[in-house]
């Protein structure tokens, strides 16, 4: 993050959460440290909610509604809450690398193709048909 107004996570968050992001600084790793923020702050159902609210914000600001996918996001923020507190953001990440690498690939132990590409799956998030979710 180029940003260093941002690299704080009090900052970050912020800026997140406001939709002030740039949205090709965005990557998956700041989707994942967003949903670990609101986490450290707030039980995963609400930080579930908060950020979906505020990624339907952005996809809609970038013109790109339908890159949100209401599954994957509630999803991954579950995920994140399964993996257990941390320290620091680092410490989260050195413990979960794998969460960084791809997040569909992540996915997929929880979830088949057909349901997460599925539009219901996009549009409002639906329970795992593989593995239940930690």
């Amino acid at each position: 993050m180029s940003d260093p107004a941002l690299s704080s996570n009090d900052s970050f968050l912020a800026a997140f959460l406001e939709a002030r992001l740039a949205p090709a600084a965005f990557t998956h790793r700041e989707h994942v440290r967003a949903a670990w923020l609101l986490l450290q702050h707030m039980p995963p159902d609400r930080a579930a909610g908060r950020m979906c609210d505020a990624l339907v914000i952005m996809t809609r600001r970038c013109g790109a509604p339908e890159k949100f996918h209401r599954t994957v996001t509630e999803a991954f923020v579950r995920l994140i809450a399964g993996r257990g507190g941390a320290a620091s953001w680092e410490a989260f990440i050195a413990a979960n690398g794998d969460l960084l690498l791809d997040g569909r690939r992540v996915l997929a132990r929880y979830y088949s193709d057909a349901l997460l590409n599925s539009t219901v799956a996009r549009e409002r998030f639906v329970p795992p048909d593989l593995e239940p979710l930690p």
